[in-house]
């Protein structure tokens, strides 16, 4: 109740223009120039760290995926049975960072071998590998 009085003693105030809404509105528009060169400085060293953070991400996923393609590479030549291969994919497919990886970012070594994986045999009604 006290609460409402006085916002009602305010309006009251400022309808009759007992209240200069105008009072020191010069002070809060103006700026001194030094403190705006020291604050666009502040503001492009934090961009130029934002793009050097970007660049160096951009770097280390483009780094990240062509190691996942040498494994898959590696696999492919050494152990041609497949059985390798499948439980590679199982650790890629069940691990949370290298599938959240692979589905951000894509691997063309995982696509081609998912999709043999994926084969359906009807006459044995499961799936296989074909490698």
């Amino acid at each position: 109740a006290n609460y409402q009085k006085q916002l009602a003693n305010q309006l009251q105030n400022l309808l009759s223009n007992q209240i200069d809404l105008d009072t020191d509105f010069e002070d809060s528009m103006l700026a001194n120039v030094d403190d705006m060169e020291n604050l666009c400085g502040k503001i492009s060293d934090i961009k130029k760290n934002f793009d050097f953070l970007v660049n160096e991400q951009t770097r280390l996923m483009q780094e990240s995926g062509d190691h996942l393609e040498h494994v898959f590479a590696f696999i492919e030549e050494v152990w041609i049975t497949g059985r390798e291969m499948m439980y590679f994919m199982t650790i890629l497919t069940t691990g949370k960072s290298s599938s959240e990886f692979i589905a951000m970012h894509g691997s063309d070594g995982y696509a081609r071998h998912n999709d043999r994986m994926l084969l359906y045999d009807a006459s044995r009604s499961k799936r296989i590998y074909k490698g």
